[in-house]
């Protein structure tokens, strides 16, 4: 199943990729294909002695399939008059630039930061973060001035690290636990062989190292071809609010 969505271009000045001699106001149809998942990967690691991922086997298969219904919206590309063009698209806007018969778009939004406690007592706990999202529109001159083709990816990358004091003393520290996402990451094993959440005890030696350290990295490419074909509509469309409207995939 495809999913398609209506691009409506206002070219203000300049040359763009798929503006006729006729006229710099078109609208295109672009036809999405399923979406794809390239990379979907997660990297860990850290010092705790006992401490390891959980296993995988389990006693339970599970299995299934799933589909969307199509998808509609409208998007506006606006020639910025620099050799640069400026897509809207879902409330979104993607800067773009065309070398030769070819226009990419692009946008990488990002957060990262970190936050740090301390206490003067004997305690300090850091955590750091860099998120992306990148999208990447790329979009190429068919085999005839009314068509397009290309493709849609989209990258999302998170890096977290966490340090935190092994141990402390709790009786003039007032943080009783650690604050280090442990649980959701490792388990231990008791001599039964019985798994439990891992965590950061301030009252023992939990890691090979002072600090304890733990870090997560992720990674999730996802991609659609694109072909696109020129309609009927006219840039005058988007006098009826045509750039916020649509059908969103599924329900």
């Amino acid at each position: 199943m495809t999913s398609r969505f209506l691009v409506a271009t206002a070219m203000l000045a300049g040359a763009c990729l798929g503006c006729s001699e006729e006229s710099s106001e078109q609208v295109w149809a672009f036809y999405l294909g399923a979406l794809v998942t390239d990379t979907d990967s997660q990297s860990l690691s850290h010092n705790l002695t006992d401490a390891r991922e959980p296993s995988d086997a389990s006693d339970w298969n599970s299995s299934g399939e799933e589909a969307e219904s199509e998808a509609i919206v409208f998007a506006e590309i606006v020639a910025l008059g620099n050799g640069e063009t400026l897509l809207v698209l879902q409330n979104r806007t993607y800067l773009g630039s065309t070398s030769g018969t070819t226009t990419t778009y692009a946008w990488d939004r990002y957060d990262k930061g970190d936050t740090y406690d301390s206490h003067e007592e004997g305690y300090a706990y850091l955590h750091d973060w860099n998120d992306h999202l990148t999208n990447i529109l790329t979009l190429m001159e068919g085999e005839s001035t009314d068509t397009l083709t290309g493709e849609w990816t989209v990258t999302n990358t998170t890096d977290d690290t966490f340090h935190e004091d092994d141990t402390w003393n709790t009786a003039l520290v007032d943080q009783s636990f650690s604050q280090m996402p442990l649980s959701s990451y490792l388990v231990v094993e008791d001599q039964f062989g019985n798994e439990s959440a891992a965590s950061n005890d301030p009252q023992a030696n939990d890691c090979s190292s002072d600090p304890c350290s733990l870090s997560i990295s992720t990674s999730l490419v996802q991609s659609r071809d694109i072909t696109a074909v020129l309609t009927d509509y006219t840039a005058d469309d988007l006098d009826r609010n045509l750039e916020v409207s649509g059908q969103p995939a599924g329900i």
